[in-house]
């Protein structure tokens, strides 16, 4: 899965790129949609085969023991909490169970990321559009989510490569069939904008990938620069595709987190982050 990077990859890719750029007085709460860059316990903890972000060594450095998150400490959903001084998100397969239905009518902030989600069925858990498929689903029956508490919250759209990984993990290998995934991968992602938008949600942070090459299992000891031009072109369309979302959606506010950048600034810096061997991951799989 793609969370296997860094302890402190998420801290460094919020805190440097997005504090103070938030209308953090009016937001209202956080809804989360995306992969494992963002899921806080969306899988199950009692399934033996999906329960690894229930395991040690994950959560040690925060909150000290295993909570669900594909990382050692806190991901990109616990940032934007943080940055909005809002609550985290309540996992939505949470809500779903028995002794949660009595406060899920309550709730008015939701996490439906999943770890090993994508655009498309990448690893074979829910699709991102699946999962806003639940969103309308939340929605519908309850009376809380007005237009207008919906316009005042924000949304984190996390698609951080998981198309492109499970691509490579088929052993197709071809950078051309990596690059002609792009184009799909991108409309997939505006294309969820644009129904959260419809929905009445106004406000997004959509997180770019970060570069393949430097993943562990791809560049085991060295970031792999022939995979480069994929979260490039990425970030490419993706601004165009922004752009356009801008043009044509009335009041609509999208930011774009620059993942590729901030691995940069790790691999630059990574003394300074306390990073030693870059390339052994904080957890295993």
């Amino acid at each position: 899965m793609d969370a296997m990077f860094s302890c402190l990859f998420f801290l460094i890719t919020i805190l440097s790129l997005f504090a103070g750029r938030g209308n953090a007085e009016k937001a209202q709460a956080l809804f989360v949609f995306g992969d494992s860059y963002a899921d806080t316990g969306n899988h199950d903890p009692y399934n033996q085969s999906l329960n690894l972000p229930w395991r040690r060594p994950y959560g040690l450095t925060w909150p000290g023991y295993p909570a669900g998150r594909y990382s050692s400490g806190k991901i990109q959903t616990d940032f934007w909490g943080d940055i909005l001084g809002l609550p985290v998100p309540i996992p939505y397969e949470l809500l779903k169970s028995h002794e949660c239905k009595a406060i899920a009518k309550k709730i008015t902030r939701v996490n439906f990321a999943v770890g090993g989600s994508a655009i498309f069925q990448a690893y074979g858990f829910i699709t991102v559009a699946q999962q806003v498929n639940q969103f309308k689903k939340l929605i519908g029956g309850k009376q809380g989510f007005d237009s207008h508490k919906l316009s005042r919250c924000v949304v984190l759209i996390s698609v951080a490569g998981n198309d492109y990984a499970a691509f490579l993990s088929r052993g197709y290998g071809s950078i051309e069939g990596l690059i002609d995934l792009v184009k799909p991968v991108v409309s997939g992602i505006t294309e969820t904008v644009k129904d959260l938008y419809l929905c009445g949600l106004r406000n997004f942070a959509v997180s770019n990938m970060f570069r393949l090459g430097c993943l562990p299992q791809i560049g085991r000891t060295s970031c792999d620069s022939t995979y480069d031009n994929i979260p490039a072109l990425q970030m490419r369309l993706l601004t165009e595709g922004i752009e356009s979302l801008r043009s044509n959606f009335k009041d609509i506010s999208i930011i774009v987190s620059d993942l590729a950048s901030a691995t940069n600034h790790i691999f630059s810096n990574h003394r300074q982050y306390g990073l030693v061997d870059l390339f052994v991951p904080c957890c295993a799989e």
